[in-house]
């Protein structure tokens, strides 16, 4: 499941970028939707953390 790994970077940068905007702008829309890309890419960094652990100890 390495490939997935590429996906953590977006979903995470995207997310910082939604808050800040949400800092600058003061939209109660970018708050919530900064909280739903927040937990998508947390889970999405915790699934391929458990991944790569699982696959370094097989190896």
């Amino acid at each position: 499941m390495p490939i997935f790994s590429a996906f953590t970077f977006p979903f995470v940068i995207s997310a910082i970028a939604t808050g800040e905007a949400y800092k600058f702008f003061g939209l109660a829309i970018l708050n919530n939707l900064f909280y739903i890309q927040a937990v998508i890419a947390l889970v999405l960094v915790i699934f391929v953390s458990y991944n790569y652990l699982i696959f370094l100890l097989k190896s």
